[in-house]
């Protein structure tokens, strides 16, 4: 039993399964394979290839290979052009200026020693023999000069600079950029060997390979199996939709039957299933702007598919609704049963108390949960069942649109047209929203809700199942009509998608609405900041946009000086203590450190770093410093794990394509030939990049060197670092030297830890959060009366979306913050991570109440501006802990003891609808023309508000402890 097991991981591990999936799948390893094996090839067979330099860019088409569909890959091999371009023409400069500060006449006598010590050895020399030698020479650094040093020295500081610079900003550049920091270190270290001019030849030594390369991978994207951006984003799309249609697994009927423990079992797989969602949409939207630019052949034009990426993501917004019952029902079911959750670590007094207080809300508790949860099934299981039948039909369709035999039939013969199980899921949502849409929103004063119990979660479950099925319903009706659409080739400018109007008729849910529930979670947004850069989230009132100055002329050009003086004094403070350039610092101080050994000649310091490679430590060391400690220190073990398994998977492809001699061409064809077959798999898919792209850059330069290095090379290596296990401990030890180089001048002079990046981050979007808050608030008070005030709302609600990615890609630094020092002992991930958690779940609460209170008909607006949660007290006092808790993040310093309460200050109740039916009732008593379900929904949202702003103020409390003073 144990073998069969081991086999299964080892399956697993390297992802093989892939070749019994998707044929996509299939024929994506099958292009990758082809083309790295007809490079292998190219570089075994070609021995003119500027020996050692043949095999380096052979190294980026390992790092970046035609996986991507290929009208992406084809933009990406012209970036990694440009860049290649970029840096020669850097180097080319740092050569111009070089020779200019050397000493011609130094030059020239050392050039005539040289020669007379190479004719003396050997006067019948001939010239291949004596280029030889005369390297051989020039390796050991005979003609380096100090000026011509310091100028390559200032020029790899500025272009290293300035490279990681981009890759700090622009992170999608990443692998671009990391190659041009590896030309950037080759041509500083090679550059000051030689005096003379030689441009064209440094630019050949690895332009000409490079072209060989990417010519062949190029020819292997566009002509065998190419994929298209339309088929990758549809199959993208078939994958949220599975994933969507798991989520609607978790109805109330499920939840009734469960226990506590179970609820929250499923709540955190639940989670897990929008997490993977939201990284499925991420993915689409890398590929969204190449849609109806390129060739593809399938039933959906580009446009149509399109309009799919839209309709999926209006789907994925809705699930906020579902997101805020579950996470209620939780509550209610923690409450109900007395139990109180467990952060782990130690909590003081104050925070024991304070989380005793909160789990004990009358927002948490319910008495009858489980009855409630069964009149909620019962009302809505018809729905439910309509809208998992209409799922399974749409990602039945996506299946079909990107299965193989839809684009390969469509050349010879028409597929069958399947519309039955569209058009049957169609009817019967269609009939369960008509069963759904009774009159149960409107009442008059006269009907008097004395008799009925307001329910929260009712109210909520029906807003979530209302507004997906009217998203299901538009997908069905447009994707019925492409379904009954021949395959065609589709040409870019000729992919016309179906009319607005046709798409969106009978659409029961309005514009509004599609615009309130693009607030809630999704990923896909413009973001207004990127992932490491940590500059403010904008908290202007939009109100105070637009107003015109009151300024004189003479304050104006005074407040003009004073503006580029605090320009110039932000951007010296920003070089030397900004996150991105103290990074990019660091790496050109660390690029420099590691390349001064090159530069020296007078203690064979140049001679042993040629000799033992220490370029591989320079460029180790530059390609492994992160952005902060923590990923520096992952970078260090993942790294090293990953020239451990590069370096023993390359010995054993070398020994057994050696054999017994030195090396064998047929030998180590067939090896990479099996050897790429069975890892492909693992670096296409492996979400762990640092260790695999280690891994093929080690086992590339330990065969590639054993091969130039074997005794019948046409091209032997100068000062070669031999064969097989001799290149694999220098290897090993020379990326140890450089990835140790970087972990310590990360600590120095002081590091940038990621945690403080967090609690940054943390303290912008709770500040944030409130602010939007505010703005509800605003708008339920002032409606906006033009169309410039709608715009600036919308531009305002709009960063939800924005403040949701952020906190999202803070995910990855609190699980690194754990590889960080904690000094000071004010770390606690677990609070961090509830604090996450709890920005989530009010972002969804505010998206659903900006809705709510944008459509609010006047009657009903001023039953709810006059009800208790909108009191202004009340809110005030819910803003203010957001507020204070920002403010505690921010400085880290201890919160007040007392704090305002966002609770009813004159009566506690027993439960959330409890005093939501109490406000209802005092509302009804005096108001015509009301609408109760949106007052319910208005009304316990905010309520909710209010708790979860409680909730944040007791973690920061845990985390910085409390005081008694005011200020």
């Amino acid at each position: 039993m144990a073998v069969p097991k081991l086999l299964n991981s080892f399956v697993d591990a390297l992802y093989l399964k892939k070749y019994f999936g998707r044929w996509s799948d299939r024929w994506t390893i099958f292009r990758v394979w082809l083309a790295l094996w007809a490079c292998c090839l190219t570089w075994i067979i070609n021995p003119s290839a500027r020996k050692a330099a043949g095999f380096l860019p052979l190294i980026l088409a390992f790092i970046k290979f035609p996986s991507d569909p290929t009208p992406i890959y084809l933009t990406q091999t012209a970036l990694g052009g440009i860049v290649v371009c970029a840096v020669w023409g850097w180097s080319v400069l740092a050569m111009k200026l070089s020779l200019l500060a050397r000493d011609a006449a130094k030059d020239q006598m050392t050039y005539a020693t040289v020669n007379q010590t190479i004719f003396k050895e050997n006067p019948d020399m001939q010239p291949a023999q004596i280029e030889g030698r005369f390297l051989e020479q020039v390796f050991t650094g005979i003609f380096l000069q100090a000026g011509s040093s310091a100028i390559y020295a200032v020029f790899l500081f500025i272009g290293i600079y300035f490279v990681f610079l981009i890759r700090a900003f622009v992170p999608r550049l990443f692998f671009i950029m990391v190659f041009g920091s590896i030309l950037l270190c080759i041509y500083a270290t090679i550059g000051p060997l030689l005096p003379i001019w030689y441009a064209v030849e440094l630019g050949q030594i690895f332009m000409i390979p490079y072209g060989y390369y990417l010519a062949i991978t190029i020819a292997c994207s566009i002509f065998v199996v190419p994929q298209s951006v339309s088929h990758s984003i549809t199959e993208k799309l078939h994958a949220q939709t599975s994933l969507i249609k798991e989520a609607l697994q978790l109805s109330p009927e499920r939840l009734r039957n469960m226990d506590d423990n179970q609820v929250a079992a499923a709540i955190a797989e639940w989670d897990n299933t929008r997490n993977e969602i939201i990284q499925q949409a991420d993915l689409t939207t890398l590929q969204t702007g190449f849609l109806a630019k390129e060739i593809s052949m399938q039933k959906a034009s580009g446009k149509d598919v399109q309009k799919l990426v839209e309709l999926v993501k209006m789907m994925r917004f809705c699930l906020s609704g579902q997101s805020i019952f579950i996470r209620h029902v939780h509550r209610r079911a923690k409450a109900s049963a007395g139990s109180t959750r467990s952060d782990g670590g130690e909590k003081t007094p104050v925070a024991q108390a304070s989380q005793t207080s909160v789990e004990s809300l009358p927002y948490a508790s319910a008495p009858a949960l489980k009855d409630l949860l069964a009149s909620v099934a019962a009302s809505s299981d018809r729905q439910v069942r309509s809208l998992q039948r209409g799922m399974e039909a749409f990602t039945n369709f996506l299946d079909r649109e990107t299965g193989m035999s839809h684009a390969f039939s469509g050349i010879f013969k028409q597929p069958p047209v399947v519309t039955e199980e569209l058009e049957a899921a169609l009817a019967d949502l269609k009939q369960a929203i008509a069963e759904a849409a009774e009159p149960r929103g409107e009442k008059s004063s006269a009907d008097k809700p004395n008799s009925s119990r307001a329910s929260y979660l009712h109210e909520v479950w029906q807003l979530f199942l209302c507004t997906f099925s009217s998203e299901l319903e538009t997908a069905l009706e447009f994707v019925l009509e492409i379904e009954k659409r021949p395959v065609k080739l589709w040409f870019p400018g000729r992919q016309n998608g179906p009319a607005e109007d046709d798409v969106t008729k009978a659409h029961a849910v309005p514009r509004a609405m599609r615009r309130r529930i693009e607030m809630t979670l999704g990923g896909d947004a413009v973001l207004p900041f990127e992932e490491d850069i940590p500059e403010r989230i904008e908290g202007v009132s939009t109100l105070e946009l637009g107003k015109e100055s009151t300024m004189s002329d003479r304050e104006r050009r005074r407040s003009s000086a004073l503006n580029i003086i605090q320009r110039i004094y932000a951007a010296i403070d920003w070089f030397f203590t900004s996150v991105e350039s103290t990074f990019s610092l660091k790496v050109g101080i660390l690029a420099i450190c590691l390349a001064v050994p090159a530069w020296i000649y007078d203690n064979g310091s140049a001679e042993f770093y040629y000799r033992e490679k220490g370029l591989w430590a320079l460029i180790s060391g530059v390609t492994a410093k992160g952005l902060f400690s923590g990923e520096t220190t992952f970078g260090f073990i993942q790294r090293l794990l990953g020239v451990i398994i590069g370096g023993v998977v390359a010995l054993a492809m070398w020994y057994i394509s050696a054999g017994s001699g030195h090396g064998n061409a047929y030998g180590l064809a067939a090896v990479f030939a099996v050897s790429l077959a069975l890892f492909i798999p693992w670096r296409i898919w492996n979400p762990n990049f640092l260790t695999h792209i280690t891994a093929t850059t080690s086992g590339a330069l330990i065969i590639g060197y054993s091969w130039y290095d074997r005794p019948d090379s046409p091209v032997p290596e100068i000062w070669g670092p031999g064969q097989g296990w001799e290149v694999f401990w220098r290897r090993e030890l020379l990326v140890l030297v450089g990835i140790t180089a970087a972990w310590i001048i990360d600590l120095f002079p002081r590091p940038k830890p990621g945690r403080d990046h967090v609690r940054r981050i943390y303290s912008r979007t709770i500040s944030e959060l409130g602010n939007i808050g505010a703005l509800v608030i605003r708008v339920l008070h002032n409606p906006p009366k033009n169309v410039a005030e709608v715009n600036m709302y919308e531009q305002r609600w709009s960063e939800l979306r924005a403040i949701s990615s952020k906190l999202r890609m803070t995910s990855v630094r609190l699980l690194l913050a754990k590889l960080e020092p904690d000094i000071n002992k004010k770390w606690n991930p677990e609070r961090y991570a509830m604090l996450q958690k709890l920005q989530y779940d009010a972002i969804d609460l505010l998206a659903i109440l900006a809705f709510v209170c944008e459509g609010l008909n006047p009657a009903t607006r001023t039953s709810t501006i006059a009800s208790g949660a909108f009191s202004s007290a009340r809110v005030a006092a819910a803003l203010n802990l957001m507020s204070i808790v920002s403010s505690g993040l921010a400085t880290e310093r201890p919160l007040p003891a007392i704090l305002p309460s966002p609770r009813n200050p004159s009566r506690e109740y027993p439960d959330l609808d409890s005093e939501v039916t109490d406000a209802l009732n005092k509302a009804t008593d005096t108001t015509g023309g009301f609408d109760r379900t949106a007052f319910i929904l208005a009304e316990g949202t905010l309520l909710e508000l209010g708790s979860i702003a409680e909730q944040m103020a007791v973690e920061a409390q845990a985390l910085f402890g409390t005081n008694m003073s005011w200020t």
